[in-house]
């Protein structure tokens, strides 16, 4: 018998409007979206493993989303990953970055994708 897949979690901000323009591509090419996840920007992945999300944990993050504005954004253009994934870019950016700045300050063990990349996108 194999292992089963790991599992993992990550903080996302739905984006239900912008499904019905996705939704056709995400199915062709992206496996998540054949996993029930919808349309999304993503705020920190990975996050904790999903039986290390506690109450205390959940309750961190809302109070981390209750010290933010809420902002305008749109979805206006693509653009595409340095490993070739293509999303489309929120405008303006650094709201999503400052977010993630404050949720990975949080929860400083974890880092957005791992540490993979240096930057949070900002423009």
């Amino acid at each position: 018998m194999s292992d089963p897949a790991p599992r993992e979690s990550a903080l996302i901000l739905p984006v239900p409007e912008a499904e019905p323009y996705v939704q056709r591509h995400r199915v062709r090419h992206d496996s998540v979206a054949l996993r029930g996840v919808p349309a999304h920007i993503t705020v920190l992945y990975p996050f904790m493993a999903p039986e290390e999300i506690t109450d205390t944990a959940a309750d961190e993050v809302r109070e981390v989303l209750r010290q933010v504005p809420q902002f305008p954004f749109r979805l206006m253009r693509l653009e595409q990953f340095p490993e070739g994934a293509t999303y489309l870019a929120p405008e303006p950016a650094a709201p999503f970055a400052d977010l993630t700045t404050a949720i990975t300050e949080r929860f400083p063990a974890y880092l957005p994708y791992g540490s993979a990349h240096t930057d949070v996108i900002r423009t």
